[in-house]
């Protein structure tokens, strides 16, 4: 879970100075064949007028290395 979050924070450059946050937890499957990290990434914009949030779910975090 700790990869897709520094994915997600790799990808945009995010550092200390900015005001963005990636959350992953793990989501059973509905087959229950397993779990999927479930990753919620947030931005902001730096006076906090615009937060925008998206939430995706990936097998096993495939895709999820920033490339």
């Amino acid at each position: 879970m700790v990869a897709a979050e520094r994915a997600f924070l790799a990808e945009l450059g995010a550092g200390c100075d900015l005001p963005v946050a990636a959350h992953a937890v793990p989501r059973a499957l509905s087959q229950g064949l397993g779990i999927d990290p479930c990753l919620t990434g947030s931005v902001s914009s730096m006076d906090g007028a615009t937060l925008l949030v998206e939430e995706r779910t990936g097998p096993d975090g495939s895709g999820w290395d920033g490339r």
